[in-house]
């Protein structure tokens, strides 16, 4: 296996356990990886998806074909709901449709600039694409708007790594390390850095 790909594994499972996170697919929790716990740190409060919380609880129950006829509603009903796009994003995401994906995600963001969650995910879908470079530009967006998560720092060093840009990776991994937080990602990042040549 090519050196460059061999954290994409690793990558691929974040953009499941983002996509499935509370979901009645995903894995029992205690099976779930801790990253999993920052990126839920990170979801809108109730109070700014009003429109959006009754369908999300439906589309959280029903196929990814409902979900999205759900999503969709609630897009018609206020097309300015970044939560409705980040939601539909989400679907497509568990559907394999990582255009798609990253087009709601990419509106979600214009709406709100500092959604962070939809950046991550955004990110996780252009990882998905092998799009290093522009997963890189999203992981930026967030360490600007939260200095201090860890989680964004690790994924970023798996990046650069992927890329090619080993003197990066490692930077980034140190910092994650640095701010700590979460013992199984700290672990990880330990575990990684000597792997990086």
């Amino acid at each position: 296996m090519n050196r460059r790909y061999f954290l994409l594994p690793i990558l691929a499972f974040s953009i499941l356990l983002a996509s499935c996170r509370d979901k009645p697919s995903a894995p029992p929790a205690s099976t779930q990886a801790q990253p999993a716990a920052t990126i839920a740190a990170h979801s809108p409060e109730p109070s700014e998806t009003p429109r959006l919380a009754e369908e999300d609880g439906a589309a959280a129950k029903d196929t990814p074909a409902e979900a999205i006829t759900a999503l969709d509603r609630a897009i018609e009903i206020d097309p300015k709901n970044p939560a409705a796009y980040y939601g539909r994003g989400s679907v497509y995401v568990r559907q394999g449709n990582m255009d798609k994906a990253i087009a709601d995600f990419d509106q979600a963001i214009k709406l709100n600039p500092d959604y962070i969650e939809a950046y991550i995910s955004q990110g996780l879908a252009y990882t998905a694409k092998l799009d290093f470079k522009r997963a890189i530009a999203d992981f930026d967006q967030v360490i600007q708007r939260d200095p201090k998560m860890a989680y964004a720092y690790y994924v970023r060093g798996l990046l650069y790594n992927s890329s090619g840009d080993k003197a990066e990776a490692v930077a980034n991994l140190k910092k994650a390390i640095s701010l700590g937080g979460d013992d199984q990602l700290v672990e990880q990042a330990k575990q990684l850095l000597p792997q990086i040549k």
